[in-house]
């Protein structure tokens, strides 16, 4: 299968919200980006260095997610019996919802 198959393949499956799917498309263009970069600017990687690059910006990106859903919907009830406007929310350092 082509690279140009394969690649529109994984990105239908990250619009209807494979979360998996998701992450690796992320990480891919990551990577795709930060390569880029590295070479404009000479700055000289190992492949072993990009491929770690992206496993930890694939995870980091799913932890991220999964705190923004978790943060959305404990605001839920807020929005939805106080009409609360999201830009009034504000998440702390403590993790703390604070509602201006």
């Amino acid at each position: 299968m082509s690279i140009e198959i394969t690649s529109k393949f994984w990105l239908a499956q990250a619009f209807k919200d494979n979360v998996k799917a998701q992450a690796l498309v992320a990480a891919c263009m990551q990577e795709a980006l930060q390569r880029r970069c590295d070479s404009a600017f000479q700055i000289t990687k190992t492949e072993q260095q990009y491929e770690q690059q992206s496993i930890v910006n694939r995870e980091t990106w799913e932890q991220s997610r999964e705190y923004c859903k978790d943060i959305h919907f404990g605001l839920m009830p807020y929005r939805l019996h106080k009409s609360l406007n999201s830009a009034m929310v504000l998440i702390s350092s403590s993790d703390r919802v604070n509602i201006k």
